[in-house]
């Protein structure tokens, strides 16, 4: 079970949101997950090809929001 999150909020961030996972997965430790919180990327970050060998991850989760929410709302909702 997961004790902390790393909340990324972001939109339309395909490019560095893969450097940010790339650098950040490794250094996970026991407990910590990471919660990706979309906030209206065109296309859905979901959807992007270069994105899911990280959404594949088990301790990897994507959130869709939308501009009118706060994403802080959104995160805490993640909250187990």
């Amino acid at each position: 079970m997961s004790f902390c999150y790393v909340l990324i909020p972001f939109r339309d961030g395909g490019d560095y949101l893969q450097d940010c996972l790339e650098s950040l997965i490794p250094e996970l430790e026991e407990g910590v997950d990471i919660v990706l919180v979309d906030d209206g990327s065109n296309p859905p970050a979901v959807d992007d090809p270069s994105l899911q060998p990280f959404l594949e991850h088990r301790r990897v989760h994507i959130m869709n929001s939308s501009r009118s929410r706060d994403e802080r709302q959104v995160c805490s909702n993640h909250e187990h």
